[in-house]
């Protein structure tokens, strides 16, 4: 897959060579991630480590609302928002988001699922454009939960059509 990695290290003489090569960026990154867990918990450095994820997407959701509060959440207040709006500070989201590359999570749903009808609107999508930014250094992609009436009552779609049959 895209997202694997191998390490490999040789010894030469009193020097030892080692080298990270993934699939892609977002891989090279897990394989360094991998690499400073084995040198922080003081373990040998294979000579040859290949990892494949056993899954292409591994996501997280969180319980988040706009309003900066955490259903079921028991550490503080949002770090993605506050006040009906995406924080203008989003160091803590990005240190979230290396966090969550650190193990080899690749996604985050940020907001609560019963998502409040508000986050498709232009202004709020723009808002969660720099939660993607300050995520995708990292190679965390973003979700987001939505209600499933939006179609309806934010975008003015009609769903009362009749439904046409195949085959008929």
């Amino acid at each position: 897959t895209s997202e694997e990695f191998w390490i490999a290290s040789t010894q030469g003489g009193s020097h030892t060579r080692m080298g990270n090569v993934g699939g892609t960026p977002q891989a090279e990154l897990y394989g360094v991630f991998h690499l400073l867990e084995l040198i922080a918990t003081q373990q040998a450095i294979p000579k040859d480590y290949h990892s494949v994820p056993s899954a292409p997407i591994r996501w997280v959701d969180e319980w988040d609302n706009l309003n900066g509060t955490i259903e079921r959440g028991y550490a503080g207040p949002s770090i993605f928002f506050e006040n009906g709006h995406v924080r203008q500070d989003l160091t803590r989201a990005g240190e979230y988001a290396r966090l969550l590359s650190s193990i080899g999570i690749n996604g985050c749903n940020v907001n609560n699922v019963n998502a409040d009808l508000d986050l498709l609107t232009t202004e709020h999508l723009k808002e969660f454009a720099r939660i993607a930014d300050v995520f995708r250094p990292w190679g965390v992609r973003l979700a987001l939960s939505i209600d499933l009436t939006s179609p309806q009552t934010v975008g003015g779609l009609d769903t009362d059509r009749k439904s046409t049959r195949l085959n008929s």
